[in-house]
């Protein structure tokens, strides 16, 4: 990998002598300028002199950063970023700062943060990263940041009760309670929250995860905040279709040329991961980059493919196909960059698009019926086969659409298969060896699409079978949707008392109480079904489509000891129409039996009944309610895919598989070990989900509240151990990894 870094170097500064040699005398006396710059700020940091290059920073700031700054230089450093980023807002940002642009006061960090918000609010990204915002019950959990602030500002006299509002905040669906508040709290909300999904703040934390508003607002502090906005605000700047040009460097399609060929009809031995910038969905923080040191620890761990997910409407602005944004794309290229330089192969991978939301309400979907959404999905792939018409399949691919779904359980066969081939025949007009994968249908281990099967494409599948709680591999597998028309959970055994039974569910319609019952009597009862986003693990709450609400969960459990021995255990539900059952667990102690909700891999809609042995071995009343998973059903599996392979020609990859933090450590090392084995078997290329789901995850932060996480939780039991600044691995998985990487 090291080789490869090295190559790309050398073909760099070979073309950029070329370019000095072109160039003659001007270029020598540029170079000589430039090196003297970077001389005298050689003693800044990589974001100081970024913000140098751009022009924000005067001569005279250039210089004694742990200076305190006066608003007049700081208006300064303002002035130049209005400029940029928005030339327009200029009148607005004058008349904004008219009474304090030129004094000389010097600040402290309230200050600064009120005044950064100002100047983003008259070029119009105060919104940028809203949707990083965090509830604000939950906001409150910890020390206000406001605590011991001073509120005698002369020339800020009014922002502790001047109100705020943002429109696209206003109208937002669960942070609109911003606008309740005044400038003070959303200026903290914004250097703080509204900012980097890789922590990296507008304002930087002290070592106890202090951000010290009452203290001096320094040069440093304040270059930093203005570089990092323009970073962020870049990404809500769109240009005209046909301005956008492709970044990526010749070195890169050299490099490419030595990476082993990738068509529909032979596929490298690819072991990938899953990388996401942040910035993949829409409002959800831009200005976050992909990272160059995640790339390359994934080239020196073994890893030779990445799948990177898109969100249409950050490439597009919206639903406006007739304008990019320049900052996205070069996003793109840049990651196409670092994987060239590792010898990584990139698949871009459309998750999200006006009308298909890969974890939205599917009541909302329109993509099967709706020609104005076809058209956005095939126009994307049509730009981007232009864009990167200049790159190879061996270096790129295209996945057209994640994990199609759709309310009724659609799309049909047919009706997805007629759409993927319009944006496929685009793409083949202008990239005619373009290697593009489209997923199986029924998201989870989906069956073969038999609309494709002449398409040639490679077909890509998501398996997950372990599900949110599961403590055991091999594991029992029962039906998720618990309808009341279809029965009641029955669990027969002898149970004695000091019997634990603990369940994990993940939605519920209506509002609802929930009983666990032994032998008949309740033993344990719970309400669910009233709660607001943020409240009881409540993520999401939509329309069933049939009329009345559901509501989403993120792990919402529940359980009891029991004080009696009995025979039977039943889950039941009042009111309610259904629930989804991530997990079930019985720990009798001499036994531990748990039950993963999964309708993928248990598709008989009849709730189990179910009878556990003294040994802890578990039957059902009817077979096709429960499902043992383990080596076997992973053969299984796919030997029905290498079946339509044999008949069709048509290959397949795996593209997401994984494990969360609730699932147990040690059964996700053997589950790992059996899958990736049975793929090796089938010589089937694979590729995981991405942070927390794999073994390599970005640093989890331990702040001033338990609320501010940047990561995923760790397993329980897991070995982590830190193998860059920003990034742990988990020891034991990634030994299961590599194990199978040839």
């Amino acid at each position: 990998m090291k080789f490869r870094r090295a190559i790309c170097l050398i073909l760099s500064v070979l073309m950029a002598l070329t370019c000095l040699t072109a160039c003659g005398g001007e270029a020598q006396t540029a170079t000589q300028e430039t090196q003297t710059a970077t001389l005298e700020s050689s003693d800044t940091d990589a974001e100081i002199q970024k913000a140098i290059e751009l022009g924000f920073v005067s001569k005279d700031l250039q210089k004694d950063y742990d200076a305190q700054i006066s608003y007049a230089e700081y208006c300064s450093i303002l002035d130049s970023f209005v400029s940029l980023i928005s030339p327009e807002a200029m009148p607005d940002w004058e008349k904004r700062s008219e009474k304090f642009h030129d004094a000389e006061d010097l600040m402290s960090r309230i200050e600064g943060a009120v005044v950064l918000l100002y100047a983003a609010e008259c070029c119009g990204v105060d919104h940028i990263g809203y949707e990083y915002n965090i509830a604000l019950e939950d906001l409150y959990n910890g020390p206000s940041f406001l605590d011991e602030v001073a509120w005698n500002y002369p020339l800020l006299p009014t922002f502790h009760n001047e109100p705020y509002y943002n429109q696209t905040i206003a109208e937002s669906e669960h942070y609109s309670w911003r606008c309740d508040y005044d400038y003070a709290n959303n200026a903290e909300w914004f250097v703080e929250y509204m900012s980097y999904g890789n922590g990296k703040t507008y304002f930087d934390y002290d070592e106890n995860w202090s951000l010290n508003f009452a203290d001096a607002f320094t040069r440093g502090d304040a270059i930093r905040a203005v570089e990092r906005l323009y970073e962020n605000a870049r990404f809500a700047k769109f240009i005209p279709l046909s301005e956008a040009l492709c970044t990526v460097s010749d070195a890169a399609l050299s490099l490419a040329s030595q990476m082993p060929e990738a068509t529909y009809k032979q596929l490298p031995d690819w072991h990938g991961y899953t990388v996401v910038p942040g910035n993949w969905t829409v409002g959800m923080g831009a200005g976050m980059l992909y990272d160059r040191e995640h790339i390359e620890l994934l080239g020196d761990y073994g890893f030779n493919f990445i799948r990177a997910p898109l969100d249409s409407r950050v490439v597009f602005n919206g639903s406006d196909m007739s304008t990019v944004c320049a900052a996205y794309l070069e996003n793109m290229d840049d990651l196409i960059e670092y994987c060239a330089e590792e010898g990584i192969h990139v698949c871009f991978d459309l998750h999200d698009m006006p009308g298909f939301y890969t974890g939205g309400d599917d009541s909302k979907i329109t993509l099967w019926d709706d020609e104005e959404t076809q058209q956005i999905f095939v126009e994307l792939w049509r730009f981007l086969a232009e864009y990167y018409k200049d790159v190879p399949s061996n270096l790129l691919s295209f996945n057209l659409l994640n994990e199609p779904h759709s309310f009724d359980e659609g799309p049909s066969d047919e009706i997805y298969s007629e759409i993927m081939l319009r944006a496929i025949d685009v793409i083949r007009e202008i990239t005619p060896d373009r290697l593009i994968f489209v997923d199986t249908l029924g998201v989870i281990n989906g069956a073969p699409v038999q609309g494709l099967a002449d398409a040639k494409v490679v077909q890509t599948i998501h398996s997950y079978f372990l599900r949110d709680g599961a403590q055991n591999w091999p594991s029992y597998a029962i039906n998720q949707a618990i309808h009341k028309n279809e029965g009641e959970l029955v669990i027969n055994g002898n149970f004695p008392a000091g019997t634990v039974i603990s369940a994990n569910i993940t939605g519920v319609h209506l509002d609802s109480t929930f009983h666990i019952k032994a032998d008949g009597s309740s033993v344990m009862s719970r309400e669910f079904g009233t709660e607001k986003i943020g409240e009881n693990s409540c993520s999401f709450i939509g329309e069933e489509g049939t009329g009345g609400e559901y509501r989403m969960y993120k792990g919402l459990s529940f359980g009891t000891k029991l004080t009696k021995d009995c025979s039977q255990i039943r889950i039941t539900q009042d009111k309610g129409q259904w629930y989804l059952l991530a997990s079930l667990t019985i720990n009798t102690g001499s036994y531990s039996v748990t039950f993963t909700g999964n309708g993928n891999v248990v598709p008989a809609p009849d709730v189990a009944i179910l009878n556990i042995d003294e040994n802890g071995v578990v039957t059902a009343e009817n077979s096709n309610t429960l499902v043992l998973q383990d080596r076997q059903w992973f053969v299984d599996l796919f030997e029905s895919y290498k079946k339509f392979s044999e008949e069709t020609g048509t290959l397949f990859m795996v593209q997401e598989f994984g494990f969360n933090h609730t699932i147990d450590h040690k059964a996700s090392i053997a589950a790992a070990d059996d899958f990736l084995s049975v793929l090796d078997e089938y010589k089937v290329p694979w590729c995981s989900w991405t942070d927390g789901f794999g073994p390599l995850t970005y640093r989890r932060i331990e702040g001033w509240s338990s609320q501010i996480t940047w990561g995923p939780p760790k397993k329980a039991d897991g070995d982590y151990t830190k193998v860059a600044e920003n990034w742990i691995v988990d020891v034991g998985l990634m030994e299961v990894f590599q194990k199978h990487m040839k």
